[in-house]
This record gives structure tokens, sequence and C-alpha cells, in this order.
């Protein structure tokens, strides 16, 4: 699996996030998506998150980790109905 783990509790290097889109150009529905929305969470740009997370899932819609990704990126923007919702989504398929 071409996944490169963005570890969370530090900042990711300009080098991971280039090699995590290089991932996610290649193959949109690559799980790398996750990883790229998580850090640039980290880096406190939501905006990018909900942007990768959207065209990932467009690609992997059944990917309940690129949901809860895309959620944490509603929540930190306030938009909390939208957070609320792909959370459900998780829940729903989850059980």
């Amino acid at each position: 699996m071409d996944r490169l783990m963005v570890d969370p509790d530090r900042r990711p290097t300009a080098q991971e996030i280039e090699e995590l889109i290089d991932l996610v150009r290649r193959d949109p529905a690559s799980p790398a998506f996750i990883d790229l929305g998580e850090a640039y969470l980290a880096l406190g740009r939501p905006r990018d998150a909900l942007q990768v997370g959207t065209v990932g899932l467009g690609a992997a819609p059944d990917s309940l980790e690129g949901r809860v990704m895309l959620a944490r990126a509603h929540a930190a923007m306030h938009q909390w109905k939208e957070a609320q919702g792909e959370l459900l989504r998780v829940v729903k398929v989850d059980r």
C-alpha cells in the first residue's frame, strides 16, 4: 500500500507533504489522501484538508478513515453540521 504515515505528534516536513501530494496525484483513490489531509490539519490548513478529502472520497467513497479526516477538517472550520454528517456516515457503515 502506498501510504506514508504522518506522525500526529509533530509537524510534517515539506518533503513529506510533497511525497504525499505526489502519491495522491498518481492515484487519487490511494489512502495517502488521508495522510495528506491529516498533514494539512497538523499545519493548520483545514481548507486544504477538506479539498484533499473531498477529492479522495470522490475516488474512494468507502474510505471510513477518509470520512473521519474530512469530519475533522469540517470541525476545524467550525462546520459542525457537515462534520456530524460525515461521522454519522461512518457510524452507519461501521455497525
